[in-house]
């Protein structure tokens, strides 16, 4: 996972992914949300803890992890040989349609303003 060249950022390591082919590029999104680009800055910290701080119910729970499913889509967008990713593909179906290598995947960021 790498930001995309328009951006203009220097890669100085790169973000490498281990993952099952099943996984939807929406949990690829939200990793990168997360992890690469910290949760984004107007966010704040708090949004979606792991230790779930802000969860108090069963209910509540699902209904943040689904809020923050939808605010990291809003907010990043993935592309792989410049074609944008729908979050309901999963990695085996943008591997053989879309990057068409037998080598590593390979998938760019973009944030969305």
């Amino acid at each position: 996972v790498l930001p995309h060249p328009t951006l203009g950022y220097k890669t100085f390591k790169r973000e490498r992914l281990i993952a099952n082919d099943f996984l939807q590029i929406r949990k690829v999104i939200e990793h990168v949300y997360e992890k690469v680009m910290n949760g984004g800055s107007e966010a704040g910290s708090g949004a979606g803890t792991p230790t779930g701080e802000r969860s108090h119910g069963g209910e509540t729970g699902r209904q943040d992890r689904e809020e923050s499913n939808s605010l990291a889509e809003e907010r990043v967008e993935l592309l792989c040989n410049d074609t944008t990713l729908d979050p309901n593909m999963d990695l085996r179906t943008v591997k053989s349609f879309i990057w068409k290598s037998g080598s590593d995947l390979v998938l760019h960021y973009r944030p969305l303003r």
